[in-house]
């Protein structure tokens, strides 16, 4: 049991840490080109990090507490919404990408 917590620390650590990092350069590519797609992108990976940050705290809080059935259902909330979230980045992604392609032809 030692070595999986072990493991889902370090795993939650590194994607929490990924997803900061990613968040610093769509904020400073935000700064340089403002408009829809990079507001999507910073707005997204925003979300994705505050939902995977307080994601791991709620998670201990309710494995602590021994309510397996809120555990379950608040794992399949946060999931959903990190999907969602990750969704609007993906959209903001597309949106610069198509203004960046109607300005070069």
């Amino acid at each position: 049991m030692e070595t999986s917590s072990l493991v889902f620390g370090a795993t939650s650590f590194l994607s929490n840490l990924i997803t900061l990092l990613m968040l610093v350069v769509a904020g400073f590519y935000f700064a340089k080109k403002r408009d829809t797609g990079t507001l999507l992108m910073v707005l997204g990976l925003m979300l994705v990090f505050i939902n995977s940050v307080s994601s791991v705290f709620i998670h201990m809080f309710l494995g602590r507490s021994g309510s397996m059935d809120g555990y379950m259902q608040y794992s399949m909330i946060s999931a959903v919404l990190g999907a969602l979230f990750y969704a609007l980045f993906g959209i903001g992604l597309i949106l610069h990408m198509l203004k960046g392609l109607r300005k070069s032809s």
